[in-house]
């Protein structure tokens, strides 16, 4: 009897010899430890605050939350409530602990396809894409979808490789996806019907009953929630015909738009990472069918095409939008870097990782003085700046403003936050007012406080806007003399004499 012996691995490859599970587990640790320290203590966006609303009462004709519904990832939200007892800590820690399944899930799933090595870098340049990571610290559903879109991916791509028990967990995720972001559901079902087609129609057909089964979960709970089914739908309906205002293809001045917010967003997403891809794809354009040969790179092209195409051409507003094509990018893009030379492989993947964590530490909250969100960076400094001035506001608007007399305005991109944590005081928002109807305040209140940054964006302040100074920024008011009233139209805000 001969006892064989293995190598010791040498510090180069030492962690490729480790099982897979405690590569998994030590990615999950990482991503712990780099998210809990940098969480948002308040509602980052507005439709943060529409998700906080909505546990309290659920309601999408108020946009607690919005079309279609996201019941789902609102019932994560009460989950997480029920131990944090505050709203933005509850969708925070859904978001960390969701970033903490993602990373091991693409680790995984590279793994599966392209081997341990490819996994690894997979897994590591995800946890330190600004995007993902910046999305992981905030009230958002961008990570419970990437994370369970990522378990769809595995699951189809072990079904093409023989797996077939692996069809019925991707048709359940399929159909449960609708409830945390529906998109998600359609931009994924080519590649679902590419992993089982093959299986046989009566198959097919019971995987299509299993992910509707999934989808009655989130959609029953809707509909009865809003009056039945037809109600539901003609909501739905309703509401996307509003977002036909922003569509890209509207004009060829918003279709160039939207295409610089996708480059944008993909380079908050990959940073060095974009062009590398750039670069080899260009190099390759020539070998495109030996390349489309590849069952592996047809799958995330599955993934990959749908979504761009859908952001591209259908509604794309904010960086979070992209995060579902990260994913089939990073695997591809650790695919690249995996194939180099040794040396030229750990230059390269050291300086995409150093990047990323350098962009996301160290990057202004804008990358140019403009007010178009495009140029709001996924960011700690985005996120410790929005946090000090809700913190700096919030506490100067209890102290020198007597909700008695005052009321707010949201503007610009902290419109909707004073609903949630300044309750006390009368609220209007600039959308409330359109170009046809001015709103007037009502005139017990002789102050109107401007919560938010009163220069973004295109609409106009008053002139004679008065401050009172923070230690980070300002905080402005209108105020009414004797004998005037203050009004809100969508060219800003004024007073006026009355009788």
């Amino acid at each position: 009897m001969t006892v064989q012996t293995r190598p010791i691995p040498t510090s180069s490859n030492l962690p490729l010899a480790l099982a897979p599970r405690w590569i998994a587990l030590g990615l999950a640790l990482i991503v712990l430890l780099t998210r809990i320290p940098l969480r948002a203590r308040f509602l980052y966006h507005w439709d943060s605050v529409n998700y906080a609303l909505a546990m309290e009462k659920f309601n999408i004709l108020a946009h607690h939350p919005h079309p279609p519904g996201y019941v789902l990832y609102v019932a994560l939200g009460q989950l997480a409530l029920l131990i944090t007892a505050d709203a933005n800590a509850a969708f925070v820690w859904v978001s960390v602990i969701a970033s903490a399944i993602a990373a091991p899930l693409i680790y995984l799933l590279a793994r599966d396809m392209y081997g341990a090595r490819v996994g690894l870098w997979a897994g590591l340049f995800l946890l330190t894409s600004p995007l993902f990571w910046f999305y992981g610290e905030v009230a958002l559903p961008y990570t419970p979808d990437i994370a369970i879109a990522l378990g769809i991916a595995w699951a189809c791509y072990r079904t093409i490789r023989g797996q077939k028990n692996a069809m019925w967990v991707a048709a359940a995720l399929m159909g449960l996806v609708g409830g945390v972001r529906p998109q998600t559901t359609v931009i994924l079902f080519p590649l679902w019907v590419y992993a089982v087609y093959k299986q046989g129609w009566v198959r097919v057909l019971l995987g299509l009953v299993v992910m509707g089964l999934g989808a009655l979960v989130w959609l029953v709970p809707l509909a009865l929630l809003h009056g039945g089914p037809a109600r539901y739908f003609s909501i739905l309906a309703s509401y996307s015909a509003n977002l036909g205002s922003y569509s890209p293809l509207q004009s060829l001045e918003s279709f160039g738009s939207n295409l610089v917010r996708v480059v944008a967003y993909l380079l908050y997403g990959l940073t060095l990472g974009l062009p590398v891809l750039l670069y080899v794809g260009l190099r390759r354009i020539s070998e495109w069918q030996r390349w489309i040969s590849d069952e592996r790179v047809r799958v995330l092209l599955l993934w990959l095409i749908p979504a761009l195409g859908f952001y591209t051409l259908v509604h794309l507003q904010q960086p979070g939008h992209l995060m579902i094509v990260m994913p089939p990018l990073i695997i591809l893009l650790a695919q690249t870097v995996a194939s180099q030379r040794a040396r030229v492989e750990r230059m390269l993947g050291g300086a995409i990782i150093v990047t990323g964590v350098l962009f996301f530490l160290m990057a202004p909250a804008r990358l140019m003085s403009l007010p178009e969100s495009v140029l709001i960076t996924p960011t700690w400094q985005a996120l410790h700046t929005r946090d000090t001035f809700l913190a700096e506001s919030i506490e100067t608007m209890r102290r020198e403003f007597d909700p008695q007399t005052t009321a707010l305005l949201g503007v610009s991109q902290a419109y909707h936050q004073p609903e949630f944590y300044l309750r006390e005081y009368r609220s209007f928002t600039e959308q409330a007012a359109d170009a046809k109807k001015r709103i007037f305040v009502p005139r017990r209140f002789r102050k109107l406080v401007l919560f938010g940054d009163p220069n973004e964006g295109d609409w106009q302040p008053a002139a004679n806007l008065q401050f009172v100074p923070m230690e980070h920024s300002r905080l402005y008011y209108l105020e009414a003399q004797d004998g005037e009233q203050i009004y809100i139209d969508r060219q800003g805000v004024g007073v006026v004499r009355v009788p």
